[in-house]
């Protein structure tokens, strides 16, 4: 036993629904034109970039820490799925990303 009956929604005519997805892709584009203006934010951290870079740089504890996660990972990888290259390749792809962000983001 149901408490609604069982057709609740109320067809839209053919023209409104073209009306409707028409105005819905002007709102969609009006956001999307309009962000780059809410993006005027202040660097959060500007004046701890120094250390920020001291600790991420590639003679670090944390990029040695994440590098030793990755090889560890590749390794777990070799030994349970015996495909060594996929393994060996995902651990150097990934220090290749690693590389690359940390130049993207400044950190190198």
């Amino acid at each position: 036993m149901t408490i609604f009956p069982r057709s609740t929604q109320v067809p839209i005519p053919h023209k409104h629904k073209k009306i409707l997805y028409h105005t819905g892709f002007l709102l969609l584009a009006t956001m999307v034109l309009f962000t780059p203006l809410l993006a005027n934010a202040a660097d959060l951290f500007a004046g701890a970039r120094a250390q920020i870079n001291e600790s991420t740089n590639s003679s670090s504890t944390l990029w040695f820490a994440v590098t030793v996660a990755g090889l560890a990972g590749a390794a777990l990888t070799g030994f349970l799925t015996k495909n060594w290259p996929l393994a060996i390749g995902g651990f150097f792809a990934g220090i290749i990303f690693m590389r690359a962000a940390a130049a993207v983001i400044g950190l190198a």
